[in-house]
């Protein structure tokens, strides 16, 4: 029996930076900024004519749910942390 039989490999290093890579940041914000200009615009909509919502909203809010969870994804590392085996 080796010495080194049951022993567990190494725990690798924690990151030293919480900020992500400035190209998965620039992601994050720019989708962040679709959101925004997504809300704005059925707000604005609805301001225009409440009867004119009922078109936009199916549109619009399916695009602000899917880009504010792509950048939540983004802006906590990228998809290496969206992958966990219980999800």
């Amino acid at each position: 029996m080796s010495h080194h039989e049951g022993q567990l490999e190494p725990k690798p290093a924690a990151p030293t930076s919480r900020i992500p890579a400035w190209q998965t940041l620039f992601r994050g914000l720019a989708l962040l900024t679709l959101t925004a200009l997504t809300v704005a615009g059925t707000i604005l909509a609805g301001r225009l004519s409440g009867w004119l919502l009922i078109a936009v909203v199916p549109v619009t809010a399916p695009i602000a749910l899917l880009a504010t969870w792509g950048a939540a994804v983004q802006l906590t590392g990228g998809e290496k942390f969206d992958d966990h085996p219980w999800v």
